[in-house]
Formats: C-alpha cells, structure tokens, sequence
C-alpha cells in the first residue's frame, strides 16, 4: 500500500538523520568541537529532526597535520539522506599550499574510500 510505502520511508529517513547525527557527535568528540563547523547548527535541533530527515547534513572537519610543515587540511562533508545505508557521503578537501592536483587526487582516494566501505560510516577513515 502507498500508506505503508510513506511510513518506511519515514522511518528510513529517522534512522538516517539519527546515524548522521551520531557521526557527527563521534567526530565531534574524536578532533574537538572546534575542529567541527556545521553548516545549519539548526538542524541538530530535535524539532528539526523531519527536515534533517531530507536533507543533506554539511559540515567542515579540520583534520590536523601530523607533519609540522604541512598545513592542516579541512574535509568539506555532505551527509544525504540515506547516508550510510543507500547513500555515500560527499567531500572535498581543502587544505592552504596545496597544488589543485593534489587535492583532485585526494578526493578520487576519498571517494573510492566511501564507494568501498557502502553501507558504514567512514568520515573517520576519511581523516586517516
């Protein structure tokens, strides 16, 4: 029934607002809260918990250098809706210095990363 079909993806759309949303929270907790920069700070509301369910949850992650001469570089994060389950994130690296190749390469490795590991979370093995 189109009833039942409207319910899961409902639910679909809650239990992927929550896995992001718990990511986000690890990420958080792993590099600092400052190394962490949501787009919409609104959508980490609990009332915005049905728009979170579609939409794209953005966020900014410094990732620090372990090389004192290389800048730290920040991964630019797109959660869609359906992240992890059905959907893969979407990220661009950003990083002072660093030659435009570089960065095209990086985010090639980042998303060959994110098509391998379908179905988890990986924005933390993106940072490694």
């Amino acid at each position: 029934s189109p009833w039942l079909a409207v319910m899961a993806t409902d639910a679909d759309g809650a239990a992927s607002a929550a896995a992001r949303l718990e990511e986000l929270e690890a990420l958080r907790a792993i590099f600092g809260e400052e190394s962490v920069e949501v787009e919409d700070d609104r959508l980490l509301e609990p009332e915005a918990a049905a728009e979170l369910a579609i939409l794209d949850l953005c966020f900014r992650l410094q990732v620090p250098s372990e090389v004192d001469a290389v800048p730290p570089a920040t991964l630019c994060v797109a959660l869609p809706p359906g992240y992890p389950e059905a959907a893969r994130p979407a990220v661009r690296v950003e990083c002072d210095g660093a030659r435009r190749v570089d960065l095209d390469v990086m985010a090639a490795a980042l998303k060959a990363l994110a098509d391998e590991r379908a179905g988890e979370v990986c924005v933390y093995d993106m940072c490694q």
